[in-house]
């Protein structure tokens, strides 16, 4: 390991992954070159021609890291796809937008047959695309945010039960106000109040980057 000042070991920021990466790959670089004979000039043994046969077969460390960031866009991708198609069985789209959906990027029908298929023109079809892409947005969003209140009850600054009740009915079950006090046998007003606090306390918890 390199050693710095007053004998400090200087390690590689393990927060930077792409400066690691050069790093690596500037010393790959140069056993390639000594390898290859370009630096000292002189002949490769037999172990040394097998390393670089090895080496040159082997991916790069910047390749690497390039396919790790691939992988977790894929995984990203596809994490987003499950919401949008869970956003999908839950009606965030209207009757038409779903089916509009259905055969723009399940069944990859070109614009023009959509347009013949749904009866409309080709400018109420990128409308409708225009339209689906804002309400799975909005509908990602929400799904977020029910992620976060999920994690909240279950992690978060310690409700009341009945806090932790109303505001799970709210935001999780997306009861009213009236419903919920329907419910509890309380006044709205109550519902209103204790829905305010549990509010707050989970803005001060997501401010936190809980």
């Amino acid at each position: 390991m390199p050693v710095g000042r007053r004998g400090e070991s200087s390690k590689p920021d393990d927060k930077n992954p792409s400066q690691e990466a050069r790093r690596r790959t500037r010393v790959r670089e140069v056993d390639f070159l000594r390898l290859e004979g370009t630096v000292s000039g002189e002949p490769l043994s037999l172990f040394e021609l097998k390393v670089r046969e090895l080496l040159a077969a082997s991916p790069s460390p910047r390749e690497e890291l390039e396919a790790k960031e691939s992988q977790a866009g894929e995984r990203e991708a596809r994490r987003r796809m499950r919401i949008s198609l869970a956003c999908l069985r839950r009606k965030a789209l209207s009757e038409r937008q779903a089916r509009c959906y259905e055969l723009l990027y399940l069944k990859e029908k070109p614009a023009r047959k959509i347009a013949e298929i749904l009866g409309v023109s080709e400018s109420r079809v990128r409308h409708l695309r225009s339209s689906i892409r804002k309400a799975l947005e909005r509908a990602l969003r929400r799904e977020e945010e029910r992620k976060k209140i999920r994690k909240f009850l279950c992690s978060g600054p310690p409700l009341t039960l009945k806090q932790a009740r109303v505001f799970r009915l709210r935001h999780l079950k997306n009861l009213s106000a009236r419903e919920i006090a329907r419910r509890m046998g309380r006044t709205e007003q109550g519902v209103g109040q204790m829905l305010k606090r549990a509010m707050e306390r989970f803005r001060v918890w997501t401010r936190e980057g809980r």
